[in-house]
């Protein structure tokens, strides 16, 4: 009779743990998405409260008036921040995107001498003389081209799928808003 109770208790325990794993692999990540504009306003208002206790009791200005000024000074902040970190990320990536014909045409010439270094060298293995690198080098070249011919594709789709998260992230940081404001 014990030894089956002590079996009953091992399987409890693997019971619970594999239910506590799934909770925290596929149910705490949702729970943390829709609860994150609460953090964030949460931590928002722990560092906005000694600057609103400051503009309080030194220059006078109601609480609710000091609140609405940090609240506007951070968002500003965060405008300011995310609008300079977009243009730096736009001006690399179209530099990059300049630069991309020229990385192609060398890295075709690159490969044509790599190949016909290859090509050398497989002539002078005698039981790969007749393997013919240059096929395969035609097959790659191809490949890299419609790579670079097709790179406006995937970000289309990246842009759209931005676009379409667009209005979650506008309710999530007028949620975090209102709970650091009510913090």
């Amino acid at each position: 009779m014990k030894q089956s109770v002590k079996y009953f208790k091992i399987l409890c325990n693997l019971a619970a743990f594999i239910f506590v794993l799934f909770c925290l692999i596929f149910i705490l990540p949702k729970i943390i998405i829709f609860f994150m504009p609460f953090v964030i306003g949460f931590l928002l208002s722990l560092i906005a409260n000694p600057l609103v206790r400051f503009l309080e009791k030194k220059l006078k200005i109601k609480r609710k008036y000091g609140t609405f000024l940090i609240i506007v000074l951070v968002i500003a902040l965060i405008v300011f921040v995310c609008y300079g970190t977009g243009a730096l990320l736009a001006v690399g990536i179209r530099g990059f995107m300049e630069y991309l014909p020229t990385m192609y045409e060398n890295a075709g010439i690159e490969l044509a001498a790599a190949f016909d270094q290859l090509q050398s060298l497989l002539r002078k293995i005698p039981a790969l003389a007749d393997l013919n690198v240059e096929q395969t080098s035609i097959v790659l070249q191809d490949t890299l081209s419609s790579l670079v011919s097709n790179y406006k594709e995937p970000t289309f789709s990246a842009i759209s799928g931005f676009a379409t998260g667009i209005p979650d992230i506008l309710v999530g940081v007028i949620m975090g808003l209102l709970a650091t404001y009510f913090l």
